[in-house]
């Protein structure tokens, strides 16, 4: 039996469910290791819905716990501001639609050079001249600075969207937190947080993700929603997305698993068990428990198993 789809094995789900997958001994593979020319065709796309939906729930959330329109639709109606923490696929599109609508956008990267360059891929040339955006630099060699610069802004923002994951440059001993919960109280009362990635108390230390797609909890008088599918809150949007993206592998797969997993190197990079063994390293390790290679198991795998990079990184 083969099971095709996300995974996540080294995220939030817990080992013991991790071992519950392995022991059926099935072949699981992960759409989100898929990767192919730098790129994660099965993630991606579902990365890019995320950041649009995220943008469109946390409006909507303003609008119902803090009675504020948004944007600036009228003439001299305030729009409302709005931070978006990382500039990647997550990232991108949850500024596209807030700039679509008007809102003051402040957006935290580490490369703000190349950030028009970036988001005019998603964005309209027009929209972007015309957008209320203000760069906020994070600086990987002063953590310090670059987290100050975005507390001087937080009293000034609605919205609040996390878009980025840390990466091993970035380590809790030297940041702890991009946001800490102390800080929420900066922000003025029913103001909302969102954690678009799917990870806990990662950049920001009040966010814990939930598979529910309507909960919400409130820290420090601040609404955060951290749904980690919301693509399921569209799912005639998402489906088509995902099944475009996801079909020419499906064929491979039909050929024959073996086969498949022989001359594809992205799938075979994204098995994460094989006959009941666990094979994706990356997993193991960040779970601490053991692994089997699937070279040997399957010695006729073209096996490569890059590191994740399919969401922003801070």
């Amino acid at each position: 039996h083969v099971l095709f789809a996300y995974l996540h094995f080294d995220e939030n789900i817990k080992p013991a469910n991790i071992t519950r997958i392995v022991d059926r001994g099935l072949t699981a593979i992960a759409y989100e290791w898929v990767q192919a020319d730098s790129h994660l065709p099965l993630l991606e796309p579902m990365s890019e819905l995320t950041g649009a939906v995220f943008a469109r729930k946390a409006m909507a959330l303003l609008m119902e716990c803090k009675g504020h329109l948004g944007g600036s639709y009228m003439p001299h109606w305030p729009a409302a501001s709005a931070m978006v923490i990382g500039a990647g696929h997550i990232g991108a599109n949850a500024i596209n639609v807030l700039i679509q609508n008007k809102l003051k956008v402040m957006i935290v990267d580490k490369n703000p050079n190349t950030l028009i360059s970036r988001l005019s891929k998603y964005i309209p040339s027009a929209s972007l001249g015309a957008a209320d955006m203000e760069a906020i630099y994070f600086d990987e060699d002063d953590p310090a600075g670059s987290c100050s610069r975005i507390r001087q802004r937080l009293g000034q923002c609605d919205i609040v969207i996390c878009s980025a994951v840390r990466r091993k440059t970035l380590p809790k001993e030297i940041c702890p937190y991009l946001i800490t919960s102390g800080e929420l109280s900066l922000m003025s009362a029913n103001s909302i947080m969102c954690d678009a990635t799917a990870c806990d108390k990662d950049l920001i230390e009040s966010c814990v993700s939930s598979e529910s797609l309507t909960y919400t909890y409130t820290e420090h008088n601040v609404i955060h929603y951290n749904c980690d599918h919301i693509p399921a809150l569209v799912p005639h949007s998402s489906t088509r997305i995902l099944t475009e993206a996801t079909f020419p592998y499906v064929e491979m797969l039909a050929g024959g698993l073996r086969e498949a997993l022989s001359k594809n190197a992205p799938l075979a990079g994204a098995v994460m068990c094989h006959r009941g063994f666990l094979t994706h390293e990356y997993s193991a390790v960040k779970k601490g428990m053991d692994h089997v290679s699937l070279c040997d198991l399957m010695p006729a795998a073209a096996v490569r198993q890059p590191e994740l990079q399919g969401a922003a990184h801070v």
